[in-house]
């Protein structure tokens, strides 16, 4: 028998209208409320640029469904490698780094990344073209890094993208650490910690074009960082590495200990095992071990005690390689010193963009006999480079140095061999791309005066007043 109360009337109407709404009209809401995570995109382009040599290509597409804009970026069409970064770039300096988006293209590589960039180097740091350290992360928490290979280097999430700003050739720097890696390969007997680093420690790169928010910012290269996996230092017990920053400083020319300033300013402990305890007082101690001994020893007790606190090999390549290439900011400064136990420091080359005797700051040229080493009125060799360092290591070891370097000038520092280096390199960035960097930073020193043609005069010069002082045979 039904019951037609208006009770149970009322309370079938409200069961029907529950099981109704749960069923369909709840999920729709939910639906409609949440289309834009679900929806089913249907892209559209809106609009489209083409890419020339200096400009990328963009294609902005929208969703016909919900409204979803995104865009696509295409390569420049350029033969050379492009990397993009794309993201506010406010307050980044050398201390402060800025996260971005990153896009790279090349032949053989093309990828996307979040990064993060900030301003890397000394005495660049007053130049408009900056450089930039960067890194690579899978995600923007920068909880992964994403390591890359380029070039055929070991992976990595590090780079630096070196304007060069003073070299207009864009070359020394990189293929002067190309020949300090051959010639670290000669090298009869190698540190066995060195023997095993990629380019023997040495840094590498290659020509990339950089833009930053679409806009093209020049010719780069993109190279190793100077860094502890690029010389697998700091992580045990006596690894140390020092770099020297400036000439301004009597520790530089190894004439006294390490002053407070030279703690502070001058001598930067970049990687240091015990560094993240502050216990850092021994790399400090054992240079100042090295320095004292050059002050306080000369003659027989030099030559028999200098190799407890110096590699003699390593310092007799990183004294020749850098008279002979006249990398006048090299003899007191840009030196890296690295100890792997404790005691005895290895000399390597790096920053070396003032090769051909080009001045620190871009603006002129050193004539090819500055800074060449000769016999004083006394007898006695100099080194002219105001290094107690040097002077004593052409004093103690003038037959050695002799030999090693008439073995690099009959290998890896022949003229002409070493010229064709650094023109091959030049005629892999087109013509026209070195004229763009004028349009874009008109005030790039020496630009007419900086080419192959002043390399091969300076070298022909040097290296014969080099060939005269150490004897060759």
């Amino acid at each position: 028998m039904k019951n037609n109360s208006p009770i149970a009337v009322i309370t079938t109407a409200i069961i029907l209208f529950t099981v109704t709404a749960s069923l369909f009209i709840i999920p729709r809401i939910k639906k409609d409320n949440h289309s834009e995570d679900i929806c089913e995109h249907k892209y559209q382009i809106i609009s489209q640029t083409q890419p020339d040599e200096f400009n990328p290509g963009l294609t902005n597409y929208k969703c016909s469904k919900c409204g979803d804009e995104k865009a696509k970026r295409v390569k420049s069409t350029s033969v050379l490698p492009q990397i993009f970064f794309n993201g506010s770039i406010v307050g980044i300096d050398k201390d402060s780094e800025v996260l971005v988006k990153a896009e790279y293209f090349d032949k053989d590589k093309t990828f996307q990344t979040f990064a993060t960039m900030k301003y890397q180097g000394h005495t660049s740091m007053l130049y408009n073209k900056k450089n930039y350290t960067v890194k690579f992360y899978n995600d923007e928490n920068k909880k992964e890094k994403n390591k890359v290979s380029f070039h055929g280097w070991k992976e990595s999430n590090k780079f630096c993208l070196k304007a060069n700003y003073i070299d207009f050739s864009q070359s020394r720097n990189i293929v002067s650490a190309n020949i300090w890696s051959d010639v670290v390969a000669t090298r009869k007997s190698i540190d066995k910690n060195i023997e095993k680093l990629q380019n023997y420690g040495s840094i590498d790169g290659y020509p990339v074009m950089v833009f930053i928010n679409d806009e093209y910012q020049g010719i780069y290269t993109m190279n190793i960082p100077k860094d502890d996996d690029t010389y697998d230092i700091g992580n045990d017990p006596g690894e140390a590495l020092f770099v020297i920053n400036s000439a301004n400083s009597a520790a530089s020319h190894f004439k006294s200990t390490l002053s407070e300033d030279d703690r502070k300013s001058i001598f930067d402990l970049e990687y240091c095992y015990g560094e993240n305890e502050n216990n850092t007082e021994w790399a400090y101690q054992s240079l100042n071990n090295l320095i004292s001994f050059v002050k306080e020893n000369d003659g027989d007790l030099f030559k028999a005690g200098i190799d407890k606190y110096l590699d003699i090999d390593s310092a007799i390549d990183y004294l020749l390689t850098t008279y002979y290439l006249g990398l006048t900011d090299n003899f007191a400064k840009n030196a890296l010193l690295l100890t792997y136990n404790g005691e005895k420091w290895i000399f390597s080359l790096y920053d070396m963009d003032t090769a051909f005797g080009l001045a620190f700051d871009g603006t002129g040229f050193f004539n090819p006999d500055y800074q060449i080493p000769q016999k004083t009125q006394s007898g006695k060799f100099s080194s002219s480079t105001d290094s107690l360092l040097w002077d004593k290591l052409l004093q103690n070891f003038y037959t050695e140095i002799c030999e090693r370097y008439t073995d690099l000038r009959h290998t890896v520092l022949q003229n002409d061999s070493v010229v064709k280096r650094y023109d091959d390199f030049i005629k892999s960035i087109p013509q026209k791309y070195y004229e763009k960097d004028l349009e874009i930073w008109g005030e790039i020193p020496l630009h007419n005066e900086n080419n192959i043609e002043q390399m091969y005069k300076y070298l022909e010069k040097r290296s014969a007043l080099l060939d005269d002082f150490f004897a060759i045979k």
